[in-house]
């Protein structure tokens, strides 16, 4: 991340948290790039924590038992 602790402190669920909590939660922080297209997380999978999406676009969707996707 370019700056993780600026990041952090302008997202929604961070928001107001004192600079020490920011510094302990960027201590956690693991940075990954993925290609477009690449899977992320899939349903039903246990997930490995809070993605936070620092650039680019995420597309989010729920695949139903007949093969259709909602976004």
């Amino acid at each position: 991340m370019s700056d993780s602790l600026a990041i952090l402190s302008r997202h929604p669920y961070f928001v107001g948290l004192p600079p020490n909590i920011l510094t302990a939660i960027r201590s956690r922080v693991i940075t990954k790039r993925y290609k477009k297209g690449a899977v992320i997380y899939a349903e039903g999978e246990a997930s490995a924590g809070l993605y936070l999406v620092e650039s680019g676009t995420v597309r989010i969707y729920k695949g139903s038992a007949d093969g259709r996707e909602q976004d």
